[in-house]
């Protein structure tokens, strides 16, 4: 219809995300005189409304509205449910981006079984019934995967989702660039930072060749590009990149949206690392404040960004102190407000990711060097074997993470850790590289996907 087009042109092309709300609730009126409440059209008109809300990032509101289009199509007749299977993929999203990541499996899983039930009906075999319904579903679930860690399995169906859309679309269709925006996460998370760039670059090639270069979907891959040249030491270039960013996603979605805040976490990110802390602290504040009240007090990001000022007042302390065996009564406080902060962030993430995660790994040692400094060498030793014993688990140690062994003082119990700090820092460093001295490493959350 008329309207469906008008709201889908403000929903996916202008980004105006209120006007599209407007028309497809004025649709959704029309549809309801027109075939009462249980009506298959009556569904996608919700179905379409949750899609905006959740791209507008009202999330909670979005679930209502898929759980509602959900409902009417499953009380429909017919045995193939069109709304359904779809609506399960984009709650996933939701929850994903709420932090439940193990609600968000099973919307996931719901939504696949669903379509593969559909193929069996029509008699066709999954390779050759694959249509793009499935691509979204397994970019989606990838998505979903990589933020639990369960990055082999992620890439693997990123791969799967660009072979169905390049076989549908070509080239260069904005879906396309979705999935390599998607891919350069990912490979940027596993520390292949050349490879992250030229995803994100043949990214912003396409979506820039179809909708110019301040149109809301470039804002993301700005803000990632801006991560990796930060992770480059290229400190300037990459504030550059994230203002861009925020610029574009200020316009769309205004201040208090929490994508606005991720992109304020790098912000902070990069002032640290130039050693502007009061600057960073207060982007810090910023972005805890608007994703407190967007996300509520128990989500992810908020534990990120907590984890991130942890980090921050600890090197405050230590840049304040010089170093000093005695802390002082307020070097003290900033680091219990530290460890404060990294105890809330840790309990969050507990429950999010669960033990083995390489984000645990980071506040865990993180909070090894709090109690270091704070005097509890018990405490400190036992956090830093925790984090040791999961990035081993995980198969990966860096050489930044193991500079605080050289501090702590329990070695019989840290000489499975010192053998295995020794050999890396030997392989990356050589043995003639003096130990890095002064203030230690560790690493911090970053909003790859906002």
């Amino acid at each position: 219809s008329r309207l469906e087009r008008l709201g889908a042109l403000f929903e996916d092309q202008l980004c105006e995300y209120p006007y599209a709300l407007r028309v497809y609730a004025k649709l959704l009126e029309i549809r309801w005189k027109k075939y009462g409440k249980m009506h298959i059209a009556v569904s996608n008109s919700l179905y379409r409304i949750a899609n905006t809300l959740q791209k507008y990032g009202k999330y909670n509101r979005a679930l209502d509205f898929y759980e509602r289009a959900v409902e009417v199509d499953l009380k429909l007749e017919s045995v193939t449910k069109v709304v359904a299977p779809d609506a399960y993929n984009n709650m996933a999203i939701v929850f994903r981006k709420l932090g439940k990541l193990n609600r968000a499996i099973d919307m996931h899983a719901k939504s696949l079984e669903m379509k593969k039930t559909a193929l069996k009906e029509e008699d066709q075999g999954e390779e050759e019934g694959m249509d793009l319904s499935f691509a979204y579903s397994y970019h989606n679930m990838a998505n979903t995967l990589q933020k639990k860690g369960r990055l082999d399995e992620s890439l693997k169906l990123y791969e799967q989702s660009l072979a169905i859309k390049l076989k549908h679309f070509g080239a260069e269709h904005p879906s396309i660039s979705n999935t390599y925006h998607a891919m350069g996460s990912l490979k940027q998370e596993q520390g292949a930072l050349a490879e992250a760039l030229m995803l994100y670059q043949q990214a912003l090639e396409i979506k820039t060749k179809c909708f110019g270069n301040d149109h809301f979907s470039c804002a993301k891959t700005y803000n990632n590009m801006g991560i990796v040249l930060e992770e480059q030491a290229v400190f300037d270039q990459a504030l550059e990149w994230y203002q861009l960013s925020l610029n574009i996603k200020r316009k769309y979605l205004g201040e208090t949206n929490s994508s606005v805040a991720d992109t304020y976490n790098n912000m902070a990110i990069v002032s640290r690392k130039q050693g502007d802390i009061d600057g960073a602290l207060e982007l810090y504040q910023k972005a805890l404040k608007i994703d407190i009240l967007t996300l509520g007090d128990d989500h992810t990001s908020v534990a990120d960004i907590r984890h991130n000022m942890a980090v921050l007042l600890r090197c405050k302390q230590e840049t304040s102190s010089e170093e000093q065996e005695l802390l002082g009564s307020s070097q003290r406080r900033l680091l219990e407000d530290a460890l404060d902060l990294e105890t809330k962030s840790l309990h969050i993430n507990h429950e999010s990711l669960g033990e083995d995660h390489v984000t645990i790994a980071k506040t865990v040692q993180n909070m090894a060097m709090i109690n270091h400094r704070l005097g509890n060498l018990g405490e400190a030793t036992a956090q830093f074997q925790r984090s040791m014993a999961i990035r081993r688990k995980l198969g990966h140690i860096s050489t930044a993470d193991c500079e605080m062994i050289d501090d702590l003082t329990a070695m019989d119990a840290l000489m499975k850790d010192f053998a295995t700090c020794l050999e890396i820092k030997l392989k990356n460093l050589g043995s003639e590289y003096p130990r890095v001295g002064g203030k230690k490493f560790v690493s911090l959350s970053k909003a790859g996907r906002g």
